[in-house]
């Protein structure tokens, strides 16, 4: 699918500003939900598919992740979760593609993404925590076996090319024992899958400031520093209003210029 043909086209990256990913993507009410007092300068918000999306108008999400010499486009999805920290965006993570696939179109779209990341310049990687073992372009049946409840298989890492600690995961979730939530396309789950059904899959994609790495030790510093400023606490949240009204803030000796 194009990005012209999107329900909703987002454009965001990790270390871009919560006010300018606000304002470039029109979220106009959600900007006024995080000026409410219960909205700390710690949190998340999601953007979902209208559940009708696949039967009337236009479908999906896409995501453009839009930091200069590291864009990415991802097919479209039906929910995306993007993660705050102080005044910056730390986090971004989405379900795709709309419909669960079966095992040949799931393989066929995963050879496709993983095409897709390699040639975005994004570099093949690992996680800070993880095992290190290479960006895998297939999945077999073996990796479902034998699990018992919600069952996955990992794909890989990816890096930023300008930053090796945001890293880019990709997972593959198998829906029918996938837990109900915020992220199962609620389409599908209206109709019970014929027991006879073959198996269906989704892909997770998360793309996020490693904890401990260079960027998001910057925004935890960032947001502590001011924390400490206001209340003399930094382990006590501001509301995020604070962020929104003065996102250049930094403490009296540093500059002013963004961390992105």
């Amino acid at each position: 699918m194009s990005a012209e043909d999107a329900t909703f086209l987002v454009r965001s990256h990790v270390g871009q500003r919560v006010v300018d990913y606000l304002r470039v993507n029109g979220l106009s009410e959600e900007e006024r939900r995080l000026r409410g007092p219960e909205e700390t300068d710690q949190g998340s918000n999601y953007i979902v598919t209208p559940a009708e999306a696949t039967t009337v108008g236009p479908n999906g999400i896409v995501l453009l992740y839009d930091k200069a010499g590291c864009e990415l486009t991802l097919p479209a999805g039906r929910q995306f979760r993007f993660g705050r920290s102080g005044g910056f965006m730390e986090e971004i993570e989405g379900i795709l593609p709309l419909e669960p696939l079966i095992w040949q179109r799931m393989q066929a779209q995963l050879g496709e993404l993983v095409a897709s990341l390699d040639s975005s310049g994004w570099r093949r990687s690992t996680g800070r925590y993880t095992p290190n073992q290479p960006v895998r372009t297939s999945i077999s049946p073996e990796d479902f076996a034998n699990k018992s409840g919600p069952k996955w298989a990992a794909v890989g890492f990816w890096e930023a090319c300008d930053d090796p600690s945001v890293k880019l995961y990709l997972e593959v979730r198998h829906y029918e024992s996938s837990a109900s939530g915020s992220f199962t396309p609620p389409t599908a789950l209206a109709v019970p899958a014929d027991p006879m059904a073959e198996d269906r899959f989704l892909f997770l994609v998360r793309i996020q400031a490693e904890y401990g790495g260079r960027s998001s030790d910057e925004f935890i510093q960032l947001r502590d520093e001011r924390r400490r400023s206001v209340t003399g606490d930094p382990g006590r949240p501001l509301p995020a209003s604070v962020w929104l009204d003065d996102p250049d803030w930094r403490p009296p000796n540093e500059s002013r210029s963004p961390p992105d």
